[in-house]
């Protein structure tokens, strides 16, 4: 939330085993289940500035809990919002956990 609304602040965000996201989006293959916006757009001066300023990383783990939210919201989310500069990791095995080094070094 801090590097889409704080783009003059921070340059850079790793969202570990979840994020929210500023827009509401339906989950896939629930019957219309629907993931809410976690927190409110910034102005639209400010999310343009994160879009094209801020780096974003979404790194989740391949049996985590949350892993198909994070793919949604950087899929049909980040992406498809325009933010240039996102990244989204899977870590294979990994679970609802903080990743080991290797992982912060990619």
């Amino acid at each position: 939330m801090l590097g889409v609304c704080y783009p003059d602040v921070f340059k850079g965000g790793i969202y570990i085993i979840g994020c929210n996201y500023y827009r509401e989006m339906t989950a896939p293959n629930t019957g219309g289940k629907v993931w809410h916006r976690g927190y409110a757009p910034p102005p639209a001066d400010i999310l343009a500035q994160a879009k094209k300023s801020v780096s974003h990383v979404l790194l989740t783990g391949e049996t985590d809990g949350n892993r198909e939210q994070s793919k949604i919201y950087y899929e049909q989310g980040f992406k498809k919002d325009g933010f240039q500069h996102v990244t989204y990791i899977e870590v294979p095995g990994m679970g609802h956990q903080a990743p080991n080094a290797e992982w912060f070094e990619k």
